[in-house]
């Protein structure tokens, strides 16, 4: 499949490459999968002593082609994977018996686009385990950069001590809706709807984990040590039946800003979408927007509701920068007032507009939170 910014080859075992036009970067061996033991808790992730990781890179994937045509192209990819059924009692190995883990998942480039877009469906009937798709960035870095709440992270790849703290060094991370692997010049962003853990791999290739399921058969965390009868009783969270994904891969110039990786990541998020109206009379602009906010990239709109008392309408800003920025929020809504608000849209004051256009200061990663009526 090719389009304007990106090429994708599949390969027979149903990995593929990527080449971004834009940054002249081949991603390879993109998008497999690796199983793993679990048996910890809810809180703690755990393998068994005797622990076994099995790949699908030894599988013989079936390819087929759906769609081909000048909005879009998407193929299906079908695997079979055969993974252990369970742990043992003790959770000490992975049991001889073995359960078929079948996958299906789409890739999907249209018209234009400079991510590509990829739905993944599978069929959980195994216990104790931890599934997760790779992708090999070939980007060497010693930090990932994942999207946390209101602000964007830097955090280490390399194991680092953690001195006295209580907790040790995780190689597994949150993120939010994207986590970017970048060298400055170059990076690769995984773009989330809901995937929440990730771990950037000290290998030669800085590969990319991105955790699918993580089951444990806890039924209480006080009781981490079942007796058979418990065992049986109790199924645990094994995420047993059907489960579907939605993510997309980014590549990109530069670090996370200046590749725009935060606002791929919410127009991934929230796709644009085409109503009917009721028709009346009236004229509209070809091109028009009933807000906008500037300087754009910058400021990050986090959310756009009714207030709770139903007054007006409320915008939540953050500044993604570490530098104060001048804003102009443009509306051509008939707004009467604004009032700059704290979280819980307590009125803090009163902030002055005209002509549609409301202008403020914003600090460093700060929230800002306006009501608008």
């Amino acid at each position: 499949m090719e389009n304007e910014h990106l090429i994708v080859k599949i390969n027979p075992n149903g990995t593929f490459s990527l080449f971004s036009k834009g940054n002249k970067k081949l991603y390879e061996n993109l998008h497999f999968f690796t199983d793993n033991g679990e048996v910890g808790s809810a809180h703690i992730s755990k393998k068994p002593q005797r622990n076994q990781t099995y790949t699908s890179l030894g599988s013989a994937a079936q390819i087929t082609m759906i769609v081909s045509n000048l909005l879009r192209g998407i193929y299906r990819i079908d695997l079979k994977m055969s993974i252990p059924a369970s742990a043992s009692l003790d959770g000490s190995d992975r049991l001889r018996e073995m359960m078929e883990l079948p996958i299906i998942y789409w890739l999907i480039l249209e018209k234009g686009g400079k991510y590509l877009k990829i739905k993944t469906r599978l069929y959980n009937k195994a216990r104790d385990h931890k599934l997760c798709i790779n992708f090999p960035t070939g980007i060497y870095t010693d930090f990932s950069t994942p999207e946390s709440a209101f602000a964007v992270e830097k955090r280490r790849v390399r194991y680092t001590q953690t001195g006295d703290n209580f907790e040790s060094f995780h190689p597994f991370q949150p993120m939010q809706n994207f986590v970017d692997v970048n060298d400055s010049k170059i990076g690769l962003a995984f773009l989330s709807k809901g995937l929440r853990e990730y771990e950037v791999m000290d290998d030669k290739e800085r590969t990319l984990a991105i955790t699918l399921i993580r089951t444990h058969r806890d039924y209480m965390t006080a009781n981490t040590d079942m007796t058979p009868e418990e065992f049986d009783k109790y199924k645990g969270l094994h995420s047993f039946g059907d489960m579907e994904y939605n993510y997309a891969l980014y590549p990109h110039t530069g670090e996370w800003d200046s590749g725009e990786v935060l606002q791929a990541a919410y127009q991934y998020k929230v796709d644009i979408k085409a109503i009917q109206g009721v028709p009346i009379k009236g004229e509209l602009l070809a091109i028009g927007s009933f807000l906008s906010i500037q300087p754009s990239g910058k400021i990050m709109l986090s959310a756009l509701k009714r207030s709770e008392d139903g007054k007006g309408i409320v915008m939540r800003m953050w500044n993604t920068t570490s530098n104060r920025q001048n804003v102009t929020v443009a509306t051509t809504l008939p707004i009467k007032s604004v009032k700059c608000l704290l979280l819980d849209e307590i009125p803090v004051a009163d902030m002055s507009f005209s002509e549609g256009k409301i202008k403020f200061e914003i600090g460093p990663h700060k929230i800002e939170t306006i009501l608008l009526a």
